[in-house]
């Protein structure tokens, strides 16, 4: 009676270890699944925040060399190519995992639009997507401006 009792204290031991395996088997893969994942999207986010400003920055930075370079004494005699060349090695010098980042840059009456083109290799692999972003601002002229704020204060004295 004793060896019967042994040997099913014996099973029930086999049993559950062999339980533990089986949920280490599934549940560890899916853990580290949700936490690659969830890092990948973390970088992801970083990359196209990195990737809004660099692009904020280029064109107040283009507004001002290229728009309003008349009034600039230290005229830069950078050309256009060259300056979306520097935003590009900007972006790519600041990002973590943009590839083939693509800068174009169009200038329509008062409004300076730069748009950026990027893939990002943990997304494209699966979906098959990439990053698309541009910044519009407008053109401004402070001197023009300055000019009509006092002859409409003047105007309202």
């Amino acid at each position: 009676m004793k060896g019967i009792f042994k040997r099913i204290k014996t099973l029930a031991n086999f049993r559950f270890k062999a339980v533990y395996t089986l949920e280490n088997a599934v549940i560890v893969p899916i853990f580290f699944m949700v936490y690659i994942i969830s890092i990948s999207v973390a970088i992801y986010m970083h990359d196209r925040i990195i990737l809004r400003n660099a692009l904020e920055q280029a064109a107040i930075e283009y507004e001002y060399r290229y728009i309003n370079a008349a009034e600039v004494k230290d005229k830069n005699e950078m050309t256009e190519e060259e300056f979306a060349t520097k935003v590009k090695d900007y972006i790519d010098a600041k990002t973590l995992y943009l590839n083939d980042t693509d800068i174009n840059i169009q200038k329509k009456d008062n409004n300076i639009k730069i748009t950026a083109k990027a893939s990002f290799p943990l997304v494209t692999a699966y979906v098959g997507k990439s990053i698309n972003t541009s910044e519009m601002i407008s053109v401004n002229n402070p001197k023009k401006w300055i000019r009509i704020t006092k002859a409409l204060k003047e105007a309202v004295d």
